[in-house]
């Protein structure tokens, strides 16, 4: 049963001002006790092998005090570590490091975890006896075969080491609340292995914690960016804490890196990757350190610096809102969106969220604040089930504004809005800002007022579109009027990007621009980024239109500015030809086809769209629709021996015992594998399939 608004407002007011209380407080020995708050660490200790060329302060019996010390003056409540040794002991005293950390650490429990069965190399989580009760534990290895030890997927490489993960399942004794701590150690994100141990981890993790909160830490071996597939495998399934909360080097530097090469972060040549990550789902995190403390020597006390996370385990209250049976809180009422944006601000940022019927905001429009905000991104999913929001109508406040402002590595998607959008300043739209996330198959028929001077970064869909975000099955079916003191980045589907990928996008709306260096665009505004992923399979038929006097600089039908970018890159896109002047602003891509409405009317365009997709991603009933949609419940445009383009007429019929000469996927669009197929419509190389069981 739901809670009444009065239990949820209650709830709101508790968690923001709990937040505020406890964010100004510093990590470092000597900080006060914080009712509530959980320290949770993850450390690479660098393995103690006396012939891997670690001498003087490098050596284990030379900087192990200092491991310890650290978890002992950042008071850690659980740490994570790697790497630790179990079957090498010192000559001297006859311990392991597993032994001398354990000894080191005694107020602490432990749950050791070896990567192959071999008491090598272990995961070790510890945590406070005093302050939590064991109730399980477990792990898995990371490979095909989880229940084994064993290399991973590569084959003939380095980067293919046995790799495991531990977790333990805890409860607080002061709150009685659970929760579930895992640590892990991967191969290399750019591998095979590396990305697929990811997958399994992302899978895995969520299937073992259901619906507790859970945190996950480790040294992943990969870059947020430049191994974005491996990144993905977890952030599908677990949130990044380093993407919504500000993060502090402690005691001294100021780095983003924390594999330090053993430098301390104050000398010239620190210099590394950001291996080392901490993932949650179901908490509250208040603050993120990475711990530079060196205690003044000459080297750091690993080669890697450990990070703190502190966070807040949810209210008893908060649990109790009605959710699915996936954890997803349910959206049926324009007070639920109002709920779920303030749960989101107040510091439940990794909620997630389905739409259970069509919404009309045009009753609570004067109290919105959009879902995720610059300080508290949303990190979640909100996936609309393919439903309405009507009646949005807002007036923005600041910066990164819109129904969303402000989400990283999160999922929206399955989503109509319609209504008005008032800018007053920077990223503005549908989704205000976005980075490492996902949108698809989410729909815009905003009337966007960017009249006001200083308004930048503004799209139908996304206004600043960053880090490997994909933008998929989405159009723009609005306006977007920019004003005459206005030159920076609209589009109408995005205004800016940097490393983003757009396909399978459409302008069926207008983009009204009155400076003549403006960067307005159909699909895109401006991009100037070599390592942008391109655009693909887009299609723009909608108006983008010079309203100044002379001529305009810039302004495109599917790019305003297309500045600087790798061609290679860049997919076959199509523009009407008198829906604009130009393709693009600057650089005219031979990519980017004028069309005439004869071939956009008669399924030409449509059939060269979904020709070089797996699965077809445009429609178009002849005779009826003037142009592809992004809608299935339109028919599919076949090409016939003479040129011509059709409907197909039938659905052809198979039967169970004939062979599929194709990889067969649902209409969702999703590939069946190794599974029993039941009666029903497939999709075979681009043809619908009717399958007889």
């Amino acid at each position: 049963m739901k809670n009444s608004f009065a239990l949820r407002a209650w709830l709101f007011a508790w968690l923001l001002t709990s937040f505020t209380s406890v964010c100004g407080q510093q990590a470092g020995s000597g900080s006060t006790e914080e009712a509530g708050v959980h320290r949770f660490a993850t450390f690479n200790v660098r393995y103690a092998n006396p012939s891997n060329g670690d001498t003087g302060d490098k050596l284990w019996a030379n900087r192990k005090a200092y491991v310890g010390r650290i978890v002992a003056d950042y008071d850690f409540d659980i740490v994570g570590m790697q790497e630790v040794i179990g079957n090498i002991r010192d000559s001297q005293t006859g311990k392991t490091q597993l032994d001398d950390l354990r000894d080191m650490l005694p107020d602490y429990d432990d749950w050791a975890v070896e990567r192959s069965n071999k008491q090598y190399q272990y995961n070790v989580i510890f945590y406070k006896r005093d302050k939590y009760v064991l109730l399980d534990k477990g792990r898995f290895y990371l490979n095909e075969h989880p229940e084994t030890p064993g290399s991973g997927w590569s084959t003939g490489s380095d980067e293919n080491l046995p790799r495991a993960l531990g977790w333990v399942r805890l409860r607080d004794k002061d709150s009685g609340k659970e929760f579930i701590f895992a640590a892990t150690h991967t191969n290399y994100g750019a591998t095979e292995s590396g990305i697929e141990s990811c997958r399994l981890i992302g899978r895995s993790m969520s299937k073992i914690a259901e619906l507790t909160p859970v945190v996950l830490v480790g040294d992943f071996n990969m870059r947020r960016n430049d191994h974005n597939e491996a990144w993905r495998g977890v952030a599908s399934y677990l949130s990044d804490a380093a993407l919504c909360t500000q993060t502090t080097c402690t005691p001294k530097g100021n780095i983003s890196h924390t594999a330090s090469n053993w430098l301390p972060a104050t000398d010239a040549g620190c210099k590394g990757s950001e291996f080392d990550y901490i993932f949650f789902k179901r908490m509250i995190p208040l603050s993120r350190y990475i711990i530079t403390e060196d205690y003044d020597r000459s080297v750091a006390p690993s080669d890697h610096f450990p990070v703190l996370v502190r966070f807040k385990l949810l209210s008893e209250s908060a649990q109790g809102i009605e959710t699915d049976a996936n954890g997803a809180y349910r959206l049926a009422t324009p007070q639920d969106l109002l709920n779920f944006s303030a749960m989101v601000s107040a510091g439940d940022a990794s909620a997630d969220a389905v739409l259970t019927q069509d919404i009309d905001m045009k009753s609570i429009n004067s109290g919105w604040e959009p879902i995720g905000t610059e300080a508290h991104p949303f990190l979640g999913s909100f996936d609309g089930q393919n439903h309405k929001i009507t009646g949005f109508n807002y007036t923005t406040t600041g910066s990164h504004a819109g129904l969303f402002g402000c989400i990283k590595g999160s999922s929206v998607s399955n989503l109509t809005v319609e209504g008005k959008l008032m800018c007053t300043n920077r990223m503005n739209g549908l989704v205000g800002f976005a980075a490492n996330s996902d949108i698809r198959n989410v729909h815009s028929a905003l009337e966007i007022n960017a009249a006001r001077a200083g308004i930048t970064h503004t799209g139908g869909i996304v206004g600043s579109a960053q880090d490997k975000t994909f933008v998929e099955c989405c159009s723009f079916n609005g306006t977007i009027t920019i004003g005459p003191d206005n030159s920076d980045c609209f589009g109408g589907i995005c205004g800016y990007t940097n490393t983003a990928r757009f396909e399978n996008c459409a302008n069926y709306g207008r983009v009204l621009f009155a400076k003549n260096d403006c960067y307005a665009g159909g699909i895109l505004g401006y991009v100037n980024n070599n390592n942008f992923l391109g655009i693909h399979n887009c299609l723009s038929v909608g108006r983008v239109r010079y309203t100044g006097s002379g001529s305009p600089q810039y302004g495109g039908a599917i790019v305003g500015r297309l500045r600087s970018y790798n061609t290679e890159r860049m997919g076959e896109s199509y523009w009407m030809a008198t829906s604009a002047t130009a393709g693009s602003g600057e650089n005219k891509s031979d990519k980017f086809h004028s069309v005439s409405s004869t071939k956009l009317q008669n399924g030409e365009v449509c059939y060269s769209l979904n020709e070089t997709q797996a699965v077809p991603a445009w429609y178009q009933t002849l005779g009826e629709d003037a142009y592809p949609v992004l809608d299935c419940t339109h028919r599919s445009v076949e090409r016939n021996e003479d040129g011509t383009y059709a409907n197909p007429v039938s659905i052809k019929a198979i039967r169970s015992e004939a062979t599929f000469q194709g990889h067969p996927y649902d209409l969702s669009g999703r590939q069946i594998v190794n599974e029993t197929m039941p009666r029903g419509v497939y999709i075979v190389n681009g043809k619908k399939v009717l399958h007889h069981q």
